[in-house]
C-alpha cells in the first residue's frame, strides 16, 4: 500500500460503517503513511496488530484535536500486551516486557491513559482480557489457553468490528471480548487445546442466537439423566 492508493481507497471507506485495520498490514513506514491519510474518513474503526503504530497514533490525535467540537471517532484498539507496551512508549508509559511483571493497578492505569489520550477504548488481550474506556475497566473471563495461537486476535478484531458498525466503541470491546471467549471456550470443550482460529469462528454464530449454553445445557441435563437412570438399574 501507498499513497497512491489513497484517492482509490477514500470512497471505499467512507461506504463503510466501520473499519478493521492491522492484520497482516506490515510495519513499511510508506503504507502506515498511506493509512493514516484514510483516518479523517473513517466513520468508526477496530485498530489491532501491525497498525498500532506512531504514525497512525500522530494522525488520531490530531482528528481529534481538530475536530474537538464534532463527534470524535468512535475507535477501539485490540492489542496483546506487547503491543499495549509499544502502544505505551509512544506515549512515554514504560511497561515490563511481561505482563506477569505488573500489578492488576498498573495495567488498568496504563490502558486507561492510553484510552484517554486517544480517545479510544482499549481491549488488552490476555488469559482475562481488559477493556479500559472513558474511566472505567471492565474484565472478561471467557477463553481459554487454546486460543493462544496466531489468528485469534484476528477473529476478535473482526468480531469486534461487527458489534462496533453498530454500536458504542465500549460495549463493542466489552461484547466483542465475551464472543470471542465464549465461541473459544465452546471450540475447546469439542477439540481440546489444540484450536485453530476457524474453530472459533464457526461458534461465534452459536454465540449470538445463544446455541452455545443451550447445548451446554442440553449436554449437562442428558448427563444427569443417564446418571440417574444408572442409580435406578443399580437399586
Amino acid at each position: 500500500m501507498s499513497e497512491q492508493d489513497v484517492p482509490m481507497l477514500i470512497p471505499l471507506v467512507q461506504s463503510c460503517d466501520c473499519v478493521v485495520f492491522g492484520p497482516g498490514f506490515g510495519s513499511n513506514p510508506e503504507s502506515l503513511s498511506a493509512a493514516a491519510q484514510l483516518i479523517p474518513y473513517f466513520k468508526k474503526a477496530v485498530i489491532d496488530a501491525d497498525a498500532l503504530r506512531p504514525e497512525i497514533f500522530d494522525a488520531l490525535i490530531q482528528f481529534n484535536q481538530s475536530n474537538a467540537s464534532s463527534k470524535p471517532l468512535e475507535i477501539v484498539l485490540t492489542p496483546h500486551y506487547h503491543e499495549l507496551t509499544r502502544t505505551a512508549s509512544y506515549f512515554g508509559i514504560n511497561l515490563p516486557g511481561s505482563r506477569k511483571e505488573l500489578l492488576p493497578d498498573e495495567l488498568e492505569s496504563a490502558a486507561l491513559e492510553i484510552s484517554e489520550k486517544l480517545g479510544a477504548a482499549v481491549l488488552v488481550k490476555g488469559r482475562e482480557d481488559l477493556i479500559a474506556n472513558a474511566g472505567i475497566v471492565r474484565y472478561n473471563a471467557t477463553g481459554n489457553a487454546g486460543m493462544s495461537v496466531g489468528g485469534t486476535g484476528d477473529v476478535l478484531a473482526g468480531i469486534t468490528g461487527g458489534l462496533l458498525a453498530k454500536n458504542s466503541a465500549a460495549a463493542a470491546a466489552c461484547c466483542g471480548a465475551y464472543v470471542c471467549g465464549k465461541a473459544g471456550d465452546s471450540a475447546s470443550e469439542e477439540k481440546g487445546d489444540s484450536l485453530i482460529p476457524a474453530d472459533i469462528l464457526d461458534k461465534v454464530p452459536l454465540v449470538f442466537i445463544g446455541e452455545v449454553d443451550s447445548k451446554t445445557k442440553k449436554e449437562a441435563k442428558k448427563g444427569n439423566e443417564k446418571g440417574n437412570k444408572k442409580e435406578i438399574k443399580k437399586t
